[in-house]
């Protein structure tokens, strides 16, 4: 492996071949905050302004310092109370990662992202009946063919029966999915994701 300086950041090297340059944050009570680049999480490591819980084999080196590369950091001082953690995650994809990409109605179950993109939003109670567009109970994931024959009305109007009742996510989960964005996740995050 070799280290390089990035142009964009003198004095942080910049390391070609590396397979996942993703590292878990994670706030001083050990909670998942976010995910930055490897160059980020070593500034933050050479400012005291985190610790690395868990590196890889990899070692980055400079003319002056040798590290291992983080995967998984720790801020040293920073700790978020749950309530004023905000997650970044569009509500689409909040709702179809809760109903675990799942249509509501007939089952149906969208596996690759060709098919994800076929899922829609279908609101339990219609707008046009005051439901809300925003409220997570009130939201559903739908194929589109039951999202088309429920049209306008009530699940009970139309017939169709929710194979599970909507539920509103749970900090933890939408941390989880803003972190893991549908891809999948090196195998030394899942401890602290799990505890999310």
């Amino acid at each position: 492996m070799q280290a390089m300086y990035d142009d964009d950041q003198p004095g942080v090297p910049h390391v070609r071949g590396i397979a996942d340059s993703r590292v878990l944050v994670l706030d001083a009570g050990y909670r998942p905050v976010t995910v930055i680049g490897w160059q980020r999480a070593i500034i933050l490591i050479l400012d005291e302004r985190a610790e690395a819980v868990v590196e890889r084999d990899e070692v980055i080196s400079s003319p002056s310092l040798s590290l291992f590369m983080p995967s998984v950091v720790r801020l040293t001082s920073c700790s978020i109370p749950a309530s004023r953690r905000r997650v970044g995650l569009a509500r689409k994809r909040a709702v179809h990662e809760r109903d675990r990409w799942t249509c509501a109605y007939c089952g149906w179950h969208a596996r690759t992202s060709s098919e994800r993109v076929k899922l829609t939003i279908d609101h339990v109670m219609p707008k046009s009946r005051g439901g809300s567009n925003i409220e997570p109970l009130n939201l559903v994931s739908a194929c589109g063919p039951c999202n088309r024959r429920k049209r306008d009305r009530t699940p009970e109007e139309a017939r169709m029966r929710l194979l599970f009742q909507p539920r509103e996510p749970s900090w933890a989960e939408r941390i989880r999915w803003s972190i893991t964005a549908g891809r999948s996740v090196p195998d030394d995050w899942a401890p602290f994701l799990l505890c999310a």
